[in-house]
């Protein structure tokens, strides 16, 4: 029984959870430990969550009982010095210095822990005490609409989330380099899920993908808020590439500097195929309510592109093939040039490139980048004969030869407005990873 009453202490105290430990002791009178073998372990963990609290004399009441009987000082020093670090922890999230709170909370945690490999408890704990913040300052300060909203930016703002989780990727993974995120930025059909089907036939279960837009339960942050598959690649000592789908269309990601092993992957394809097969794609939307009818959904092809699906949606677009008007397809065209030379202003200029925050990838050279990545993680199996097989790789010839006949012809016949458009859009005309 003794055994389960510290454990529960201890998870109360990993998680910042005060409240609990104080309602288990709620005062510093013996009779409530007396009954345990434990009680000096007891005794500490109670008076960590009263000093957090501002009950002082509590505290140190219960911190005299743990001496008394016989508390080990390594502990009561462990558990004293993780809630100092904690409240450091709270004042540089108020100051808005992401990146010391993290080590503060981190600090906090792993001081009496001997697992740092979990990066889950230092982000509980964070939202522990910012919610427990919110709550004191619509209490105690009432109408003040200043310093509730000053924090609600901290506990709520996405940006400010964003950066303590990039904080935790680049501390975690400057002594372990088993794990590997890549945030991809991608024009659309710039060879992201080619990438995606590369990665995941070389490293099997350990690698995952996250499509972001279909994807059931994303996170929607950058970097990834779901720490926990670079938590479980540490703690099992096991390698894992993590990739992440983003087309930026609002252009309004965050950049952030790459790291060791945080890469910014930007992807970028020769504009005209680009377009012709973007357009190609477009029409699936174009025909989404004939493709309903054959309970064919847009949300299962975008989610996993799967060749059978895409097969049977081109055949009966051809047997339904409505084509865009010119008007339609100039004022297309312009939107999509518009977005992306924006979008390779954002990424490729060269304040970003030179900073080192942003790796270029050219539609072409996908699969020497996934060669870099086997071995930058010094990967053991060898999957030469997958990488250097040419037949697996086949790129389109022709930007106008689409899967559906209709689409093609269509492409063909109107060639000039999409040589003409593709000619606006400026890209990179080499790759540029530096990190080799």
């Amino acid at each position: 029984m003794d055994d389960r009453k510290i454990t529960t202490a201890e998870a109360y105290w990993r998680y910042g959870d005060w409240g609990r430990l104080i309602d288990l002791y709620p005062d510093s009178g013996s009779k409530n430990l007396d009954q345990y073998t434990e009680r000096a372990q007891l005794a500490v963990y109670a008076a960590a969550g009263h000093l957090q609290r501002g009950q002082i004399e509590v505290a140190r009441e219960l911190i005299r009982l743990a001496q008394e009987w016989g508390v080990g000082k390594s502990l009561l020093g462990n558990l004293l010095v993780s809630g100092i670090y904690n409240n450091f922890g709270v004042i540089a999230e108020l100051l808005n210095k992401s990146y010391d709170s993290y080590t503060y909370f981190e600090n906090s945690v792993k001081n009496n822990l001997r697992d740092t490999t979990n990066s889950i408890a230092v982000r509980i704990r964070r939202n522990k005490e910012f919610f427990y913040l919110n709550k004191k300052t619509r209490a105690g300060f009432g109408n003040n609409k200043s310093l509730e909203r000053n924090n609600n930016l901290i506990s709520e703002n996405n940006d400010a989330n964003q950066k303590f989780n990039l904080n935790i990727y680049i501390n975690k993974t400057k002594k372990n380099h088993d794990f590997l995120l890549i945030n991809s930025k991608s024009l659309p059909r710039s060879g992201l899920h080619y990438l995606e089907k590369t990665l995941s036939q070389i490293f099997g279960e350990c690698f995952s993908f996250c499509e972001l837009y279909q994807e059931p339960g994303c996170c929607k942050q950058f970097p990834c808020a779901l720490t926990g598959f670079m938590d479980y690649s540490f703690k099992n000592k096991m390698k894992h590439v993590r990739l992440i789908k983003s087309h930026d269309f609002g252009l309004s990601d965050p950049i952030f500097e790459n790291g060791n092993n945080i890469r910014q992957l930007v992807l970028i394809r020769a504009p005209l195929f680009i377009l012709t097969s973007w357009f190609e794609l477009y029409q699936l939307q174009v025909h989404k309510e004939i493709l309903s009818k054959f309970d064919i959904k847009l949300q299962k092809i975008y989610y996993r592109h799967e060749k059978q699906v895409l097969e049977m949606a081109n055949e009966i677009i051809d047997a339904y093939f409505a084509p865009s008007s010119t008007d339609q397809l100039t004022s297309w065209l312009d939107e999509k040039v518009r977005y992306a030379n924006k979008f390779i202003m954002k990424y490729t200029n060269a304040e970003v490139v030179n900073g080192g925050k942003t790796d270029i990838l050219l539609y072409e050279d996908i699969d020497r980048y996934a060669k870099i990545i086997v071995n930058k993680l010094n990967f053991k199996k060898n999957h030469d004969a997958f990488l250097c097989d040419k037949e697996r790789f086949k790129a389109r010839s022709d930007p106008f030869t689409a899967k559906s006949l209709n689409i093609t012809n269509y492409l063909i016949e109107n060639s000039n407005y999409f040589i003409r458009a593709a000619e606006k859009i400026k890209i990179p005309e080499t790759s540029c990873i530096p990190w080799v």
